[in-house]
This record gives C-alpha cells, structure tokens and sequence, in this order.
C-alpha cells in the first residue's frame, strides 16, 4: 500500500495539510527550515511517491524535471555510469520531484523531443547536458518556447540562461599562482585538445596568470593536445631532454588523469618523481575520480566530477528558482586545491630477506 501525505503528517505529528503544502511546493507557506526538512526527508524513507497526474490538475505543475541530452558516438549506453543522472535524481527526490530521462541519437531526435515535451507541458522545466556546441541550438528553441531550462557550461552570448559550471579559468590562475608562491618560474601546461569553451577558459587562466606574475609562456611548454598516456609521456621526455634550465620546474595540469600518469611514467624513466624535494617536478591542477598519484605528491581538485557539478545544478539554480526564489542565473564553482590521494611508493624500498621480498 502506498504511502500517502496522511501517514507521514500522523508520523511527525503535524497537519495534513502543512505537509501537503510542503510535498506540494505550495508557495508562501510559513514553517522552519527544520520542519521542511523532517517533512521531506520522512516523505523519502517512508517511500511517498506524489501522484503527479492529479497534483498537475491542481496546481498546473507536473513536478517533474525532463533531463535530455545526446548519447554520445560509440559508447554503448548499457556501460555507462550515469552518475550525474543518479545524482540529480536523488537531490530531486528530495523535494519531491522526479526525473524523466531522455537520451537521443541524434540532435535533431533531440530538438523534436523538446518541442513536444515543451507543448504537452509533460516536465515544469528542462535540464540540458553534453556538449556546449549541441546545448546552444537546444537552450536557443527552449527560450523561443518560453519553457524554463538549467544547463551546464558557459555560454557568454546568453547571460540570461541559469547556467553552471566550474570556474576553469580561475582553477588554473590558483595553480599558477600556488607555483609562484613555491618559487617555480618555469611553468609548463598540459591540456585537451578541443573546442569547448571550458578548456579555451582553462589555458586563458593559465596564460593571463603566468603574465599577471611577470613569467614569460614559452609555446614549447604548452601541450593542448592529449589524448593518452604515451603522448604526454612522449613531451614529457622532450621537455626533460631541453637544457636543465630551459626545463620545466612545474605543470599545470588542465586535462584528466591520463596527463598525470603519462608525467609520472615519463619522471619514472629518469629516476625522478613529482614533489616538491630537489630534482623533482610540482604537477598541480585536474583529476578525475578514481585518481591517484603512484610515487610523488602534489595538489589537485577533487569533486570537480559531473555528478558533483550536478548536485551544485540543483541545489544553487533549480531549487530556488521551483520556489519562485530569484537567483544570478550565471553560477561558476571555484574548487579549492587540495592534496591529492599518493601510494607515495617513493619512500619504500625492496630488501631481500632469506630469499623473499621484504618491503620497508
């Protein structure tokens, strides 16, 4: 049997209808942010599922949230994590909201889908994600429909559209910054390759920053190209056979966890490590979960995955605005560095020990 806003009311020991005011998202309804909170949280582990049909009938809002975006080429969806999908579901739930997926194959699978969700009124909003190229066309038809919509990136020709995302080019000015602060002059920078306005934002950051310290950019000491661990390995070699001190003595990292291995399997080879001792090199900037450094240490961002992205989404932009409350619909995220996660295999040894292998 399902559980209804009467139980939980009778559970907390409140009225009905303040609980079906808050389940609801009735606007103007005074209680304590305790209370809302003990109503919702209760309304979950108690399993309320609102009956959305009927409660759009009664307010014009369906309480439901359209998720839509491509699937992307030659990854079969069977395999996919899907994390940031659970992650806005769960923090939907917790106002009692629910997420109707749609992944396309095509844009303009996408597109008709829109239109037709946004007619039929099927979702009280829509969140875009993928990449910033396809969102433009797909944000450009929701805001001629006059639907409401959230999504991730940065989209500087549309200020007005509620949009998140990290702030890439501050991300990179702190580590350049975290470098000068360590005495590193020669600073070299490790990118993707592409188009997306957020690695554009990342190599800027380190560009104007390295400028801002008086520290000249030498294009040698620029890859914005990595696509796996041999090929930065391969300039990571390049750059440790220049002279020693036309060498980098730090890297900017503004690409994923193939950059640090492709700069630790490089150091490896000549005996040397990522740190902060003599002869070593500081490597500073981007992971991604799971993510850990095999001999060295250094300072990175963590929780900078989508799902943590998307969390930030509802929590900053979709909740306030579902309550009627206005919010700066341009939202950047500045994560903080932190130590990063080392095996710091450096610091043992291998012994023998009557014949077996003994580490120290």
């Amino acid at each position: 049997m399902s559980t209804t806003q009467k139980d939980i009311a009778a559970k907390l020991k409140l009225s009905q209808s303040l609980v079906g005011k808050i389940l609801n998202g009735s606007p103007n309804v005074w209680a304590s942010e305790e209370t809302r909170q003990r109503i919702l949280v209760t309304a979950r582990d108690m399993g309320y599922q609102p009956h959305a049909a009927a409660r759009a009938l009664r307010s014009g809002k369906t309480r439901i949230i359209g998720y839509l975006t491509l699937q992307p080429p030659g990854i079969d969806p069977r395999t996919e994590d899907g994390g940031e999908v659970k992650a806005l579901a769960s923090s939907m739930a917790e106002i009692g909201y629910g997420l109707l997926v749609n992944v396309l194959p095509s844009q303009h699978q996408l597109l008709t889908s829109l239109r037709q969700m946004a007619a039929s009124r099927s979702c009280d909003a829509f969140v875009l994600w993928g990449a910033e190229a396809d969102i433009l066309e797909q944000g450009d038809l929701l805001e001629k429909l006059e639907a409401p919509f959230f999504v991730k990136g940065h989209y500087p020709a549309h200020p007005t559209w509620r949009q998140i995302d990290y702030d890439h080019h501050h991300m990179m000015a702190q580590v350049v910054a975290h470098f000068v602060s360590l005495g590193h002059r020669r600073i070299a920078y490790v990118g993707f390759e592409g188009k997306e306005e957020h690695l554009r934002r990342l190599l800027d950051g380190y560009m104007e920053s390295m400028q801002a310290n008086g520290l000249p950019t030498r294009e040698a000491l620029i890859v914005a190209e990595v696509s796996d661990i041999d090929l930065i390995a391969a300039h990571m070699e390049r750059w440790l056979d220049l002279p020693e001190d036309e060498q980098p003595t730090a890297i900017a990292v503004g690409a994923g966890n193939a950059a640090w291995e492709g700069i630790e399997t490089a150091l490896a080879r000549r005996g040397r490590f990522i740190g902060d001792r003599p002869g070593d090199i500081a490597v500073a900037g981007e992971t991604h979960w799971p993510f850990r450094l095999m001999f060295g240490r250094a300072m990175g961002y963590t929780q900078v995955e989508l799902a943590d992205l998307i969390r930030a989404m509802a929590s900053e932009l979709i909740f306030p605005v579902l309550r009627g409350e206005s919010v700066e619909p341009v939202v950047r995220i500045r994560p903080t560095l932190q130590p990063l996660d080392t095996l710091d295999l450096r610091n043992y040894s291998v012994v023998m020990v009557e014949g077996a292998p003994e580490r120290r």
